[in-house]
């Protein structure tokens, strides 16, 4: 299981040719399906929730913001960008 619906089919597609013609792959199709959109204030993804509705979300703002620090150290270190 993925996280991102394509992971599992690029995990097919690359494992397939190596797998004995006798073994049968479930399911043999798939259809992505997609749909272009645009956001606006899709900046404020990361920002802190805090508490919402009584729901103590706090733990989860702690995680997004050690994330934010993995994703920078790891552009500092590979010099790639990884938010294009």
């Amino acid at each position: 299981m993925s996280v991102l619906p394509w992971d599992d089919l690029q995990f097919w597609y690359t494992v397939s040719p190596l797998l004995s013609p006798k073994v049968k792959v479930i399911p043999m199709t798939a259809h992505l399906k997609v749909m272009a959109v645009s956001f606006d204030d899709l900046h404020k993804i990361r920002a802190p929730v805090g508490i919402c509705e009584g729901l103590d979300l706090r733990l989860y703002d702690e995680m997004i913001e050690v994330s934010d620090c993995v994703l920078v150290n790891l552009t500092k270190v590979t010099g790639d960008s990884v938010f294009e």
